[in-house]
């Protein structure tokens, strides 16, 4: 399914991990490869593998996430503040109005680095890709 995209495979063994198809007992690695069939038929890609903990993120986070995307593969956080403040923080009653809280949650979910001082970039073209195909903007 990963096709040898080692990007891919990591993320794929790490959703096994995640939703509990693939355990260590007794120190050795079990799976049950028709659960795994069945609970993977949707993650063809990689990009709707990326996509299923996306969707688990707070909305204020997702919508992060959307604009961070629009913003291409790298970009400021200064831009990304400027955006923020005067889209999101209209459009949505309960945004967290801590942006740098939820770069933190994104940063801490592998999705975005630090490139340099004020700037940040996508782990993986996939991801933004993700986060993009998320988009309702």
């Amino acid at each position: 399914r990963t096709l040898g995209n080692p990007f891919f495979l990591i993320e794929f063994i790490k959703m096994l991990y995640v939703e509990s198809l693939l355990e260590t007992r007794s120190g050795k690695w079990v799976w049950d490869v028709t659960r795994i069939e069945d609970a993977t038929m949707s993650t063809a890609n990689v990009v709707d593998l990326l996509q299923a903990p996306m969707r688990k993120l707070p909305a204020d986070i997702q919508l992060l996430l959307q604009y961070a995307a629009c913003l291409g593969s790298s970009f400021s956080f200064s831009t990304l503040k400027f955006v923020w403040k005067n889209h999101a923080l209209l459009i949505l009653e309960s945004a967290n109005r801590d942006m740098a809280g939820n770069l933190e949650v994104l940063e801490e979910a592998n999705l975005l680095v630090a490139s340099r001082p004020g700037e940040l970039e996508w782990v993986h073209d996939k991801v933004q890709e993700a986060a993009l195909s998320l988009s309702d903007l």
